[in-house]
């Protein structure tokens, strides 16, 4: 299941968008580059709860792969994810946005 297709920011500015991700334990998250400039996704590891930043870092999605070509995707698989709130930022831009995982319904 895909919760979101992100788009990295666009040439006419460096903004994220959505600013509020809302996604499950589970979900899929895209973020898509829209562009061909370089966009470089990383959480914010400071700023994560333990038990994000020990899920990230596990799953080694701590940070994504460099986007470099207009449609390339970094995909998130959150898939055993811990609820919370996950800052992050696009490297290249200073851009940020959250990805908040909510507790999945019964």
């Amino acid at each position: 299941r895909i919760a979101v297709e992100h788009a990295a920011p666009q040439e006419e500015g460096t903004e994220i968008q959505p600013q509020r991700i809302q996604a499950r334990p589970g979900d899929v998250v895209r973020f898509t580059s829209r562009d061909a400039r370089l966009h470089a996704h990383a959480f914010r590891a400071g700023a994560l709860s333990p038990d994000a930043r020990t899920f990230l870092e596990r799953t080694s999605q701590l940070r994504g792969p460099p986007l470099v070509a207009t449609g390339t995707q970094w995909v998130l698989n959150l898939e055993g994810a811990p609820v919370g709130e996950y800052p992050f930022t696009c490297t290249s831009h200073g851009a940020y946005a959250v990805l908040v995982v909510v507790a999945s319904e019964p």
